[in-house]
């Protein structure tokens, strides 16, 4: 099934792809909590939508910035 488009024509497909697009924001930066956090957990899992951990995404950034000052190192 394909998730709502934030370029379609109807109105209300494109207010939904909004929603989601929020509600994927939030969660990437920690702000959902609790119940609605598990919520969305469940709807991303039911509609395939791809989430990645907020300690993920922290992670991550913290490897890009060793990885930066490593190769700041070597010039």
């Amino acid at each position: 099934m394909n998730l709502p488009d934030i370029n379609s024509s109807n109105e209300i497909e494109k207010s939904w792809a909004d929603w989601l697009e929020k509600q994927k924001q939030l969660y990437r930066q920690g702000v959902l909590q609790g119940e609605n956090r598990n919520q969305f957990i469940s709807v991303a899992r039911e509609f395939q939508i791809e989430l990645r951990e907020p300690s993920e995404v922290f992670s991550n950034q913290c490897n890009n910035f060793r990885n930066f000052m490593r190769s700041r190192e070597r010039r």
